[in-house]
């Protein structure tokens, strides 16, 4: 995320940023050293050996000599001009490179409009005193669905009127979580679980 890249760089950490996948074994894309905070702010150029493409549905498409051989007893899923579809969104820029959106089946509409809760996220740990924060999608009767957050601070309480005003000056209300819950106990996990908090987040949404 560009606040992770913002801090490493006031601290003045040597750092690239880059993209890939264990079907590719692994890096894809990466930024030469010495980068431009704008540079490092994207998941850098692709890399001898691998190519790069976005499908028509922004969808980032993959293939190369360092392509997986395939899944235990599946064949390789690849389409018919030889690429490997990742499930992540993102943008190849004029430049070459690669701006990574998120992924595709975390993306919902609401309301007619296309949500991705990566670029919601990112915006919340601008914030001061957030730490990491996770959107997912309730089910609406007007909208169909609408975005609420879950928030981890770093030990300041959780005012949810001052984010979600925080939240108005950069995104687009139909962005904007209908609420804010505090980051619940994962039981030590160092990943947060989506699927988990998804439901988590319906149940709070229906009373349940």
């Amino acid at each position: 995320p560009a606040y992770l890249v913002d801090e490493a760089l006031a601290r003045g950490l040597p750092i690239h940023t880059s993209y890939g996948l264990t079907e590719m074994a692994s890096q894809v894309t990466t930024t030469p050293p010495g980068a431009a905070p704008e540079v490092l702010r994207t998941a850098g150029r692709v890399l001898p050996n691998r190519e790069v493409s976005i499908s028509g549905e922004g969808e980032i498409l993959v293939r190369g000599e360092t392509l997986f051989a395939g899944y235990v007893e599946v064949d390789r899923p690849l389409d018919t001009g030889g690429w490997f579809h990742t499930g992540d969104l993102g943008e190849l820029d004029e430049e070459g490179y690669l701006r990574v959106r998120g992924r595709r089946d975390n993306l919902f509409i609401s309301g007619g409009e296309n949500v991705q809760p990566e670029e919601i996220e990112e915006v919340l740990c601008r914030l001061e005193g957030i730490d990491e924060a996770v959107v997912v999608p309730v089910p609406d009767d007007e909208f169909g669905a609408r975005p609420v957050a879950f928030v981890r601070t770093n030990g300041v309480a959780l005012e949810s009127e001052y984010v979600a005003q925080s939240l108005k000056t950069v995104l687009p209300r139909f962005k904007i979580p209908i609420s804010f819950h505090p980051w619940p106990d994962a039981g030590g996990a160092m990943k947060a679980d989506r699927a988990a908090l998804g439901e988590l987040a319906r149940r709070l949404h229906s009373g349940g």
